[in-house]
């Protein structure tokens, strides 16, 4: 569970440490020969300034000349985060999306299990004949759970089994022009209720796709659907693209995406969540435990991701109350061991 990535003169190294709290130790290390066994390892100290710049900022270490050689280098990371004692707003936060879609922005931080993750990017140009071609060395994510006030028991996320199981279809995950890397490092920003795609107050000149939002539970649904979707010719995500502002966005469709697990195809829900996981019988609540107000509508977020004609919608409303609770009705009907229970429509035929 340690990052690797090499460095070498005039190259960076990015530490991403959000919500992070204490000391982490990636390593690197050169390859040897087979069976070779390492006896001994002597390490020197590189000091800040004389070997390596740091901009604390954003965690930016730069290599001083080439004091670093060929070497291998170990380092240890201590971040100076401070956790906080509300939420703060996701990324992209507009008032489209709310507490109804399980926003805690400005409500009270939770006892329990926490997750924070770690990865590397190195910036490479190759050049040949003349010509210059720049790409990304990124690394996987790695991550570590720890506990938040009077929780005493770590509680591992369980909505995916594991990050492997995205490899039962796809060989690796590069994503954000090869800036992102593994579904550790997906997760620690996509798993944000509340999360947006690029807004129009970021990238003026990007389109507008209100209630698009980008947490795994609503994106994933509908791109692993994608040709299928019933919103598939107009549903639209916005994302960083490389153009300067007002352009400083890209976007993407996914009307020609075929989820390949066959027979049932999206039905397939073990594919991503796992063989024995049974999370996705049922969407979990994402309501704040003391102070929600309006109910969190986890049923129209998940299920109306795939869910999406204009008759499916129109369901999903007429089964959300209008009252002040605006509780969803559909476990009634949908719930385990329901007359229409999600396990029953999804099973495999």
């Amino acid at each position: 569970e340690y990052l690797r990535i090499q460095t070498v003169e005039g190259n960076q190294l990015w530490f991403n440490s959000i919500g992070s709290l204490g000391t982490y130790q990636p390593f690197l290390r050169s390859a040897h020969l087979s069976g070779v066994t390492v006896t001994k390892v002597t390490l020197t100290a590189k000091t800040l300034t004389t070997h390596y710049t740091l901009v604390a900022a954003t965690g930016a270490v730069t290599e001083v000349a080439d004091s670093l050689g060929s070497n291998d280098v170990v380092v240890t990371y201590t971040s100076d985060y401070l956790l906080p004692a509300v939420y703060p707003a996701p990324y992209n936060d507009t008032p489209t999306l709310d507490e109804t879609w399980g926003e805690w922005a400005g409500k009270s931080l939770v006892d329990g299990t926490y997750t924070v993750a770690l990865y590397g990017v190195v910036s490479r140009t190759f050049s040949q004949s003349g010509e210059n071609t720049s790409y990304s060395g990124t690394s996987q994510g790695v991550s570590r759970d720890f506990l938040v006030g009077a929780a005493t028991e770590v509680v591992p996320y369980a909505v995916i089994s594991a990050g492997t199981n995205c490899y039962r279809c796809h060989n690796d995950l590069y994503f954000h022009g090869g800036g992102r890397r593994g579904f550790d490092t997906c997760i620690n920003c996509h798993g944000s209720s509340g999360f947006e795609d690029r807004p129009q107050y970021v990238a003026p000149n990007a389109p507008a796709t209100a209630r698009t939002p980008v947490s795994y539970r609503t994106m994933l649904h509908k791109i692993h659907r994608g040709a299928d979707l019933p919103d598939a010719s107009t549903y639209t995500i916005v994302g960083f693209g490389s153009g300067t502002y007002p352009n400083n966005y890209g976007a993407g469709t996914f009307e020609t995406i075929e989820f390949p697990a066959m027979p049932g195809g999206v039905r397939n829900c073990f594919m991503c969540h796992g063989a024995t996981n049974t999370t996705w019988q049922g969407p979990s609540d994402r309501s704040h435990p003391t102070q929600q107000g309006m109910a969190a509508r986890t049923w129209r977020a998940t299920c109306g991701a795939c869910h999406s004609s204009a008759s499916a919608q129109a369901h999903i409303d007429a089964m959300t109350a209008v009252s002040a609770t605006g509780a969803e009705s559909c476990a009634v009907c949908h719930g385990q061991d329901r007359p229409w229970a999600v396990q029953r429509m999804h099973k495999t035929r």
